[in-house]
């Protein structure tokens, strides 16, 4: 798999948002673990689930009354052993995410202050 799989510059966050992320996909709605990275057009997380490359995705933020949601689909995805894995099958799953409205949900991942 090649090592640059997004194109666009990459933000890392500093902080976990400190609403909940979801990623929804045919009918299950997974908790997203992490935000690796942000970019003009999508983002990058990490699931206790795979989710196929191409699958129709949506993204939902969800935080005292704001329920965010954004659609967009899966371009890439990874497999990767946790740190304190108890065992090899103890994996975890990088998705990148090419998002349809991406400055909407970056807008709401940004500190309080900042908004």
């Amino acid at each position: 798999m090649q090592n640059n799989l997004r194109q666009a510059e990459r933000i890392t966050l500093l902080t976990q948002p400190k609403g909940k992320l979801y990623l929804n996909t045919m009918g299950e709605c997974y908790p997203v673990s992490t935000i690796l990275n942000v970019s003009p057009v999508g983002i990058s997380i990490q699931l206790k689930n795979i989710v196929d490359v191409a699958a129709e995705i949506e993204i939902q933020y969800k935080t005292g009354d704001i329920d965010l949601r954004v659609n967009g689909f899966v371009v890439w995805n990874r497999k990767t052993v946790e740190p304190n894995a108890a065992k090899i099958t103890d994996c975890i799953y990088e998705i990148g995410i090419n998002l349809l409205s991406p400055h909407l949900l970056m807008l709401m991942l940004q500190p309080e202050s900042k908004r």
